[in-house]
């Protein structure tokens, strides 16, 4: 399946992931052989966030901290047939592409649904009146752990990215303040008005 021009349907709060014995999501896409499949959904493991996130950036050992897939491990059951799903597909095989899942394919293309033992979407939600109604009919939480094969890379692209956001920011900061107190220097472009 897996071809050129794939979006995946995803949240920044979630992640797709698929057992250890297939190993990546490209890996389990590359295994489909079935050229008609257009689309894969992948279940949902609802992972609760009862806690708020601090608002303002410190520092990149409270940015580890924070970090959902680092701090929250509490999952429900994977979700049952019917429910929200995060979907990967080729654009050019379907037609009509709701929020969650695609409603009207292009023929003769179809799409494929997971098997929870193969893969499922782990989405980190915030508690809220709706969560405690409606997770616990998934069935029972249990402790979960955020893979280790990938732990490490996202944690040092989170930090990274971090890092270079806000030492910009602060560059920029200072380039600008020179420039309103009358100073000049390489930095910062000449300003004529």
């Amino acid at each position: 399946m897996l071809g050129r021009g794939m979006t995946a349907f995803v949240d920044t709060d979630e992640r797709i992931l698929v057992n250890d014995t297939i190993g990546t999501v490209v890996d389990y896409l590359r295994s489909i052989n079935d050229s008609t499949i257009g689309a894969v959904t992948f279940r949902q493991r609802w992972l609760a966030k009862d806690e708020t996130m601090p608002r303002k950036y410190e520092n990149e050992k409270k940015v580890i901290e924070w970090m959902p897939t680092q701090r929250y491990h509490n999952a429900s059951a994977i979700t049952g047939n019917g429910w929200v799903v995060k979907t990967i597909l080729q654009p050019l095989k379907v037609f009509y592409m709701w929020i969650h899942y695609p409603q009207i394919m292009m023929k003769p293309y179809w799409g494929y649904s997971v098997k929870p033992e193969e893969g499922f979407s782990r989405h980190y939600r915030n508690d809220n009146a709706w969560s405690r109604q409606r997770l616990p009919e998934f069935g029972n939480f249990s402790m979960t752990e955020y893979p280790r094969k990938y732990n490490q890379q996202l944690v040092d692209a989170v930090t990274k990215r971090l890092k270079y956001v806000y030492e910009y920011e602060a560059e920029e900061t200072n380039r600008v303040s020179r420039v309103e107190n009358g100073y000049q220097d390489t930095i910062a472009p000449k300003i004529v008005v």
